[in-house]
């Protein structure tokens, strides 16, 4: 029996807010949640446990990409259709998965983008992001408004083509590349 979605949570010493983001999946309606624990060295596993969720743990850091797709590879081994990412620290909107999720009804795979609309966005991180984009779109030929979004939402038939090559947080701009390479578009929507 195939289940319906998978929130794939990478998640690195992240005890003071899981609690909170898990809580939040669970009250917009995601029930099938995997937290994959990165070697924290604080209680992120016991919390996400306590929490209801499902946990894998590395025994140490391998990196943000290392830790999703452990939760891509569990994923398609338990017969999941739907992949959604969300990062442990709270900073993201829960209910913007919500929007993704609408928008994986047509789309093989949806990121969000958080420069599609007017959001309060620090100088720094503006400015790191628009860099990273005009990288993405250097080296590997797309050109996404938010290559470093940690919301995305994406169907198995794009998981199971999945090529990632990146552990750390270059891993945002390689999930770019490898959808595109295996063939599959690109859409983004406004969080």
């Amino acid at each position: 029996m195939k289940h319906k979605s998978l929130v794939i949570i990478p998640a690195y010493n992240e005890e003071l807010e899981l609690a909170r983001v898990l809580q939040k999946l669970r009250n917009v309606g995601f029930q099938d949640v995997l937290v994959v624990d990165d070697g924290s060295e604080d209680q992120t596993a016991q919390i996400a446990q306590k929490a209801g969720a499902v946990v894998l743990s590395h025994c140490q850091n391998c990196g943000m990409g290392a830790a999703t797709q452990t939760g891509i590879e569990w994923g398609l081994k338990n017969d999941f259709e739907q992949f959604f990412t969300i990062d442990a620290d709270g900073q993201q909107r829960v209910e913007d998965l919500l929007t993704i999720k609408e928008a994986l009804k047509t789309k093989n795979c949806v990121i969000g983008s958080r420069f599609l609309q007017k959001n309060k966005i620090p100088p720094f991180r503006f400015l790191a992001n628009k860099i990273a984009n005009a990288l993405t779109g250097i080296f590997f030929g797309v050109w996404v408004t938010d290559s470093q979004s940690g919301l995305r939402g994406f169907r198995r038939v794009v998981a199971q083509k999945l090529n990632l090559r990146a552990n750390g947080f270059e891993y945002c701009s390689d999930f770019v590349r490898a959808v595109t390479y295996a063939e599959f578009e690109v859409f983004e929507v406004p969080i």
